[in-house]
């Protein structure tokens, strides 16, 4: 029987990752994110130089793009996916010059989540994203009192970016009636407090009436 031999390229592929997400796994814990950067700017060149450039330049085709439509087709891409930054980060990971387009956009980085249900990195993650968005306007989903608690210190200087924010109650809010839902959020709304530039906010509460309802 013939059997198949590893492919060196993948097996490299293969540990540069789980390196990376190890080392990943030591910042959540507080350790410094050098190495994490190092290692992913290594994964960046290995995939430039072993694995698209046999093919000739040009094997990646959103090269051959004009940037603004690159960026509209990541928007598109990543916009439905959940957690939005982590599907960012992911795709820096593609290759050097995706990563240096993605995070020198700063529209990209201007959708913000804060939901009950990220990693425990979600701090970091925020810092990331207000950092690379800059100067941009910002979109702010929260779900809940205590997730906005965890990072209200991290927003304070970027308030008056915020111009669309979106409540969306996490799951313990789902199967009560709306207004009795949008008084449990009384309390998120003086927390949050003004925000200067706001022009849009959008409450995300559903409710099924049932026979007993009507």
């Amino acid at each position: 029987m013939e059997y198949l031999q590893p492919d060196p390229l993948s097996e490299k592929r293969a540990d540069l990752l789980a390196a990376i997400e190890t080392e990943r796994e030591s910042v959540q814990q507080g350790g410094s994110d050098e190495e994490l950067s190092r290692l992913k700017d290594g994964f960046n060149q290995f995939m430039d130089d072993f694995v698209l450039a046999p093919y000739g330049r040009r094997s990646d085709p959103f090269k051959r793009l004009p940037p603004e439509l690159f960026i509209a087709i990541i928007t598109q891409v990543t916009s439905p996916q959940y957690p939005y930054i982590d599907r960012l980060l992911e795709l820096t990971l593609v290759s050097r010059s995706w990563q240096t387009i993605i995070v020198s956009t700063p529209s990209l980085w201007t959708d913000l989540h804060l939901d009950s249900r990220d990693t425990p990195d979600m701090d970091i993650k925020l810092h990331l994203a207000l950092h690379l968005s800059k100067h941009s306007a910002l979109t702010m989903h929260v779900s809940s009192l205590d997730v906005w608690k965890a990072v209200e210190s991290l927003i304070q200087a970027h308030r008056a970016r915020v111009t669309n924010m979106h409540i969306n109650p996490d799951h313990r809010y789902s199967f009560i009636a709306p207004h009795r839902s949008i008084s449990r959020m009384y309390p998120l709304f003086d927390q949050i407090g003004y925000l200067p530039g706001l022009q849009f906010i959008r409450l995300g509460i559903s409710y099924d009436f049932g026979v007993n309802d009507a």
